[in-house]
């Protein structure tokens, strides 16, 4: 983002990005606390797919953190 922006909006695409994550990892995970319906036989699937994903989301943006904040300070 440096390449194209300036530093302050670059830092405000960087804190974003991260909020979405954290969003999306928070929605999936209240998804999973709804007690399903006896006739619902898709949330098994769902907590196969989406109860890793805190584990996942973690790990993604604890490296995207490291890497976009390498780049910030290498080309600023």
């Amino acid at each position: 983002l440096l390449e194209y922006t300036d530093k302050k909006t670059a830092q405000k695409a960087l804190n974003s990005a991260t909020l979405g994550a954290v969003l999306a990892t928070v929605l999936s995970l209240i998804h999973l606390a709804y007690q399903p319906s006896v006739t619902d036989c898709a949330h098994v699937h769902f907590m196969s797919i989406l109860l890793p994903l805190p584990r996942i989301m973690a790990a993604s943006l604890f490296s995207f953190f490291i890497s976009q904040r390498i780049d910030y300070h290498l080309y600023s």
